[in-house]
């Protein structure tokens, strides 16, 4: 279930200086993606938390499925670069939900892109959203649950 983690700390474990020199690389990182990796919470916040640099995250799912819930959320939002962070799509994490949203976008104030399709947050993220991301240029919402209750119906001419 946790290959990529599972990797990364066989690799570590050949020697000190291998676990010191994947652990420097890491922190330079600018983007992580999971995409399509069948990763769990575990696995992205603890690679996420020495990633010191890291502006763009994917942790998008995929056929394998991805595992990650509010309490991953939760720890990546407490990481060194989350208030740096630019771009974070979550699309078709269907194990979140508005409170995981919302802890990770009110630490995440540097964001201008924002994916969340496919999820099943409903409006309590978006109002969140709008309030705690003034940079955002982009956010794609489509096929999220219950977000289209609050928006006004489209005039009809």
């Amino acid at each position: 279930m946790q290959p990529l983690r599972n990797l990364i700390s066989r690799a570590s474990q050949v020697c000190r200086k291998w676990k010191e020199g994947v652990q420097h690389a890491l922190k330079f990182r600018i983007k992580l993606s999971f995409s399509g990796l069948r990763v769990d919470d575990d696995c992205v916040a603890g690679l996420v938390e020495g990633a010191y640099s890291l502006r763009e995250l994917d942790i998008s799912t995929s056929r394998w499925g991805c595992h990650i819930t509010d309490a991953g959320l939760k720890r990546i939002s407490l990481a060194m670069c989350c208030p740096n962070s630019t771009s974070i799509s979550l699309w078709g994490v269907t194990a979140i939900t508005d409170a995981g949203v919302v802890d990770l976008v009110s630490k995440a104030t540097s964001l201008q892109h924002l994916n969340i399709e496919g999820t099943f947050i409903t409006d309590i993220s978006i109002i969140a959203i709008s309030k705690c991301c003034q940079r955002l240029k982009a956010c794609y919402w489509q096929w999220a649950v219950s977000i289209n209750q609050w928006m006004p119906e489209p005039a009809l001419h």
